[in-house]
Protein backbone atom coordinates (compact mmCIF):
# COMPACT_ATOMS: atom_id res chain seq x y z
CA UNK A 1 0.00 0.00 0.00
CA UNK A 2 0.80 3.55 -1.13
CA UNK A 3 2.42 5.50 1.89
CA UNK A 4 1.25 9.00 -0.55
CA UNK A 5 -2.66 9.28 1.19
CA UNK A 6 -0.32 9.29 4.73
CA UNK A 7 2.50 11.53 3.99
CA UNK A 8 0.10 14.51 2.39
CA UNK A 9 -1.99 14.22 5.04
CA UNK A 10 1.09 14.73 7.17
CA UNK A 11 2.08 17.72 5.31
CA UNK A 12 -1.35 18.85 5.66
CA UNK A 13 -1.29 18.64 9.70
CA UNK A 14 1.98 20.10 9.69
CA UNK A 15 1.14 23.15 7.48
CA UNK A 16 -1.92 23.74 9.85
CA UNK A 17 -0.04 23.44 12.81
CA UNK A 18 2.39 25.83 11.28
CA UNK A 19 -0.26 28.21 11.09
CA UNK A 20 -1.96 28.17 14.22
CA UNK A 21 1.87 28.81 15.82
CA UNK A 22 1.93 32.11 13.37
CA UNK A 23 -1.14 33.63 14.16
CA UNK A 24 -0.06 32.42 18.05
CA UNK A 25 2.45 35.06 17.72
CA UNK A 26 0.69 37.18 15.99
CA UNK A 27 -2.40 37.62 18.37
CA UNK A 28 0.82 38.00 21.29
CA UNK A 29 2.45 41.03 19.74
CA UNK A 30 -0.20 42.90 18.46
CA UNK A 31 -2.01 42.62 21.36
CA UNK A 32 0.99 43.63 23.66
CA UNK A 33 1.98 46.08 21.25
CA UNK A 34 -1.86 47.67 21.57
CA UNK A 35 -1.47 47.74 25.17
CA UNK A 36 1.74 49.68 25.04
CA UNK A 37 -0.12 52.19 22.94
CA UNK A 38 -2.88 52.62 25.57
CA UNK A 39 -0.19 53.25 28.17
CA UNK A 40 1.63 55.68 26.25
CA UNK A 41 -1.28 57.31 25.15
CA UNK A 42 -2.58 56.98 29.01
CA UNK A 43 0.68 58.53 31.19
CA UNK A 44 0.61 60.94 27.97
CA UNK A 45 -2.16 63.13 29.31
CA UNK A 46 -1.95 65.42 31.85
CA UNK A 47 -4.46 63.84 33.90
CA UNK A 48 -4.68 60.59 33.79
CA UNK A 49 -6.89 60.24 36.39
CA UNK A 50 -9.56 61.53 33.88
CA UNK A 51 -8.98 58.34 31.48
CA UNK A 52 -8.43 55.92 34.36
CA UNK A 53 -10.27 52.75 32.44
CA UNK A 54 -7.91 52.75 29.86
CA UNK A 55 -5.17 50.72 31.85
CA UNK A 56 -8.07 48.16 32.55
CA UNK A 57 -9.16 48.72 28.59
CA UNK A 58 -5.57 47.30 27.88
CA UNK A 59 -6.36 44.00 30.52
CA UNK A 60 -9.20 43.88 28.98
CA UNK A 61 -7.39 42.90 25.13
CA UNK A 62 -4.96 40.96 26.76
CA UNK A 63 -7.09 38.83 28.16
CA UNK A 64 -9.09 38.28 25.05
CA UNK A 65 -5.52 38.02 23.34
CA UNK A 66 -4.94 35.08 25.98
CA UNK A 67 -8.19 33.59 24.99
CA UNK A 68 -7.42 33.75 21.12
CA UNK A 69 -3.62 32.09 21.29
CA UNK A 70 -4.50 29.38 24.23
CA UNK A 71 -7.18 28.82 21.44
CA UNK A 72 -5.06 28.23 18.81
CA UNK A 73 -2.32 26.24 20.88
CA UNK A 74 -5.11 23.77 21.87
CA UNK A 75 -6.24 23.22 17.90
CA UNK A 76 -2.37 22.91 17.34
CA UNK A 77 -2.05 20.07 20.07
CA UNK A 78 -5.04 18.25 19.04
CA UNK A 79 -3.77 18.08 15.55
CA UNK A 80 -0.35 16.98 16.30
CA UNK A 81 -2.18 14.36 18.89
CA UNK A 82 -4.30 13.28 15.04
CA UNK A 83 -0.80 13.03 13.85
CA UNK A 84 0.43 10.65 16.84
CA UNK A 85 -2.12 8.51 16.70
CA UNK A 86 -3.39 8.35 13.06
CA UNK A 87 -0.02 9.35 11.13
CA UNK A 88 2.91 8.26 13.24
CA UNK A 89 0.83 4.72 14.45
CA UNK A 90 1.26 3.93 10.98
CA UNK A 91 4.60 5.57 10.05
CA UNK A 92 7.09 4.60 12.70
CA UNK A 93 9.80 6.79 10.76
CA UNK A 94 7.62 9.84 11.30
CA UNK A 95 8.15 10.72 14.99
CA UNK A 96 7.35 14.43 15.78
CA UNK A 97 4.04 14.14 17.38
CA UNK A 98 5.65 11.11 19.45
CA UNK A 99 8.67 13.18 20.47
CA UNK A 100 7.23 16.17 21.60
CA UNK A 101 4.41 14.59 23.83
CA UNK A 102 7.08 12.32 25.69
CA UNK A 103 9.52 15.71 25.95
CA UNK A 104 6.21 17.41 27.54
CA UNK A 105 6.03 14.47 30.35
CA UNK A 106 9.62 14.12 31.03
CA UNK A 107 11.71 17.21 30.80
CA UNK A 108 9.23 19.31 33.40
CA UNK A 109 10.72 16.48 35.85
CA UNK A 110 14.60 16.73 35.29
CA UNK A 111 14.53 19.54 37.69
CA UNK A 112 12.13 22.23 38.82
CA UNK A 113 13.61 25.11 37.86
CA UNK A 114 13.63 23.29 34.43
CA UNK A 115 10.38 22.45 34.41
CA UNK A 116 9.51 26.54 35.11
CA UNK A 117 11.83 27.69 32.69
CA UNK A 118 10.04 24.64 30.38
CA UNK A 119 6.50 25.97 31.02
CA UNK A 120 7.26 29.77 31.13
CA UNK A 121 8.95 29.53 27.17
CA UNK A 122 5.77 27.45 25.86
CA UNK A 123 3.28 29.90 27.37
CA UNK A 124 2.40 33.52 26.18
CA UNK A 125 -0.40 33.49 28.87
CA UNK A 126 2.57 34.42 31.49
CA UNK A 127 3.34 37.55 29.68
CA UNK A 128 -0.14 38.53 29.13
CA UNK A 129 -0.26 38.49 32.81
CA UNK A 130 3.24 40.31 33.28
CA UNK A 131 2.08 43.01 31.17
CA UNK A 132 -1.02 43.12 32.85
CA UNK A 133 0.31 43.14 35.99
CA UNK A 134 2.38 46.45 34.56
CA UNK A 135 -1.55 48.08 33.97
CA UNK A 136 -2.63 47.49 37.49
CA UNK A 137 0.39 49.07 39.25
CA UNK A 138 -0.15 51.81 37.36
CA UNK A 139 -3.57 52.49 38.18
CA UNK A 140 -2.51 51.65 41.71
CA UNK A 141 -0.22 54.99 40.94
CA UNK A 142 -2.68 56.79 39.56
CA UNK A 143 -5.45 55.65 42.27
CA UNK A 144 -3.31 56.47 45.14
CA UNK A 145 -1.35 59.70 43.87
CA UNK A 146 -3.70 61.85 45.18
CA UNK A 147 -3.50 60.53 48.90
CA UNK A 148 0.20 61.61 48.85
CA UNK A 149 -0.11 64.99 47.18
CA UNK A 150 -3.11 66.85 48.55
CA UNK A 151 -3.63 64.27 51.80
CA UNK A 152 -7.02 63.00 50.14
CA UNK A 153 -8.62 60.61 52.32
CA UNK A 154 -11.40 60.03 49.81
CA UNK A 155 -11.89 56.51 47.47
CA UNK A 156 -13.21 57.47 44.45
CA UNK A 157 -16.00 54.56 44.14
CA UNK A 158 -15.70 54.28 40.58
CA UNK A 159 -11.34 53.98 40.64
CA UNK A 160 -12.09 51.38 43.08
CA UNK A 161 -14.47 49.16 41.03
CA UNK A 162 -12.14 49.39 37.81
CA UNK A 163 -9.36 48.79 39.90
CA UNK A 164 -10.99 44.91 41.11
CA UNK A 165 -12.41 44.67 37.59
CA UNK A 166 -8.45 44.50 36.48
CA UNK A 167 -7.31 42.60 39.15
CA UNK A 168 -10.04 39.93 38.26
CA UNK A 169 -9.26 39.67 34.85
CA UNK A 170 -5.38 39.56 35.40
CA UNK A 171 -6.05 36.31 37.18
CA UNK A 172 -8.63 34.80 34.96
CA UNK A 173 -5.68 35.26 32.40
CA UNK A 174 -3.95 32.38 34.58
CA UNK A 175 -7.31 30.66 35.16
CA UNK A 176 -8.10 29.81 31.83
CA UNK A 177 -4.36 29.03 30.90
CA UNK A 178 -4.38 26.24 33.48
CA UNK A 179 -7.87 25.01 32.24
CA UNK A 180 -7.31 25.28 28.61
CA UNK A 181 -3.41 23.24 28.47
CA UNK A 182 -4.97 20.51 29.67
CA UNK A 183 -4.88 18.55 26.88
CA UNK A 184 -5.39 15.23 28.58
CA UNK A 185 -9.18 14.70 27.66
CA UNK A 186 -8.00 15.32 24.20
CA UNK A 187 -5.53 12.45 23.91
CA UNK A 188 -7.88 10.41 25.84
CA UNK A 189 -10.33 10.72 23.18
CA UNK A 190 -7.96 11.13 20.10
CA UNK A 191 -6.92 7.32 21.25
CA UNK A 192 -10.17 5.78 22.52
CA UNK A 193 -11.45 7.05 18.42
CA UNK A 194 -8.03 5.36 17.07
CA UNK A 195 -8.89 2.48 18.48
CA UNK A 196 -12.59 2.01 17.67
CA UNK A 197 -11.86 3.42 13.64
CA UNK A 198 -9.27 -0.10 13.33
CA UNK A 199 -6.93 2.12 11.26
CA UNK A 200 -4.25 2.06 13.97
CA UNK A 201 -3.10 -0.60 16.62
CA UNK A 202 -3.43 1.38 19.86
Amino acid sequence: MSNEPLLSEYASVRSEIQQLNGQVFAVLSSSISINIIILGWFFGKSNPSEFYALPTLGIFILFWGNIIMLNRNRLAHRLALFQKYFIESRMPDICWGRVYFKYRLKYPKSSIISGLAERLSESGTYMFFGVSVVNVIALAYIGLKPFFMDGSTVLDKTQVINFLIAILFSILQLCFNRLMTDYRPIDVIMRRISRQSGLTNH
